[in-house]
């Protein structure tokens, strides 16, 4: 399997848009600075759905490609068919959920944020969870400040949402994973 993402927009849109909403004229800098995109996407302000990003991947097994076509919003996926008469191999019945396929996935910052909450769970298939992972990593690469914001839900919320008691992250892994998400903010509670 090859995983590649790539951004189809830039980080400077986000920005634009935020100013926009205050009166204030596009800004001149190419880029929008750390601390304003680390705010924004732990904010997750309607503007992060400006930062698009194009995901490829490439012999993925049938039944994992389905977990990911569940997300529906800020996301759309194109999945190679099955169809024998499209592809010339066996009909539909022979076929196992294991076949490979491509899919491609056009999906904004936000719907990466939903997507890594559910994926990264260690309730989540593990052949789903392993693909998630390689998609953070080179989000991480390509835009650090979102790709910190790619967590499970127990990371995100500081709880588990499945009231799974005998997760496989360690606690220590959690409370580090935690620690690097909040990034030195400041907890109300």
């Amino acid at each position: 399997m090859k995983i590649t993402v790539k951004p189809i927009t830039e980080s400077k849109r986000i920005l634009d848009k935020c100013r926009l909403t205050v009166n204030k004229e596009p800004s001149k800098n190419s880029r929008p600075s750390t601390v304003f995109l680390d705010n924004i996407y732990m904010s997750e302000h309607s503007p992060i759905r400006e930062k698009l990003f194009d995901v490829y991947i490439e012999d993925i097994p049938y039944c994992i490609s389905t977990h990911f076509v569940r997300h529906h919003q800020g996301i759309e996926k194109y999945v190679t068919t099955s169809r024998s008469d499209r592809t010339n191999i066996a009909d539909r019945s022979q076929r196992s959920q294991m076949d490979l396929v491509s899919m491609s996935m056009t999906v904004n910052s936000q719907a990466l944020i939903n997507m890594s909450k559910v994926r990264l769970c260690w309730c989540a298939d593990k052949d789903a969870r392993k693909v998630m992972f390689e998609i953070v990593r080179q989000v991480k690469e390509l835009e650090p400040e979102l790709g910190s914001k790619l967590v499970p839900s127990c990371v995100y919320r500081g709880f588990c949402s499945e009231g799974n008691a005998s997760c496989g992250y360690s606690r220590e892994f959690l409370k580090n994973w935690r620690k690097e998400y909040l990034n030195g903010r400041k907890q109300i509670l």
